[in-house]
């Protein structure tokens, strides 16, 4: 079994929950399903409570009570598709998925993403969503930084995770393309330039 979370805060359950709970339930596999809410939701999921603003952190309250082998954190906006865990099978740490981009095209993690996200200079390495194994993330939870889902790419790479990206969409990103650029990307990419520089990576 698998596992998979999702973090909403505010209005998010009312606004998305019901659509992303079908989507969930439809999961092939039929994965254990835990949302992490900032307030008391009704649903027939497992909840955790978490009233941080900061979704690395929340996340990882999650990670704390997931019992499947591999753990995907999916945003409360997108849509997971029924073969989201498809081919997850036990032999990589990592399975990089790729999305279905509203308006059309595809975000696709690729090795040299990878091993880019490495550089001094490097760009956030947008590797998207990702099934890793839950041992690996209980070893290397979220850190608590602006871009939290490239510093713990960059933990599990440093710590030698085995990955493999996959070409098949795994879910619809339901926010037209524009939103992909985050108003706070080059202080986020600064921090993290910093720490690598201070020899955390």
């Amino acid at each position: 079994m698998h596992t998979i979370i999702t973090v909403c805060w505010g209005d998010y359950w009312e606004k998305y929950g019901k659509r992303w709970s079908e989507a969930a339930l439809a999961i092939t596999c039929k994965p254990e399903i835990i949302v992490v809410s900032d307030k008391p939701i009704y649903t027939q999921f497992k909840v955790v409570y978490n009233d941080s603003k900061h979704a690395g952190l929340a996340r990882n309250s999650g990670i704390q009570v997931a019992t499947g082998e591999y753990v995907s954190c999916s945003d409360i906006d997108d849509i997971p598709y029924p073969h989201y865990f498809d081919g997850v099978d036990g032999e990589h740490d990592i399975i990089g998925f790729t999305l279905d981009i509203e308006g059309g095209g595809r975000m696709m993690p690729d090795s040299d993403t990878w091993d880019r996200a490495l550089g001094i200079n490097a760009q956030n390495p947008l590797i998207v969503s990702s099934a890793v194994k839950r041992e690996l993330l209980l070893k290397h939870p979220y850190r608590n930084v602006g871009w939290e889902d490239w510093a713990l790419w960059l933990d599990l790479r440093k710590a030698g995770a085995s990955v493999k990206f996959d070409m098949t969409p795994r879910y619809f990103y339901s926010r037209p393309p524009g939103s992909l650029a985050t108003v706070n990307a080059r202080a986020k990419s600064e921090e993290i330039r910093e720490m690598k520089r201070q020899g955390v990576w």
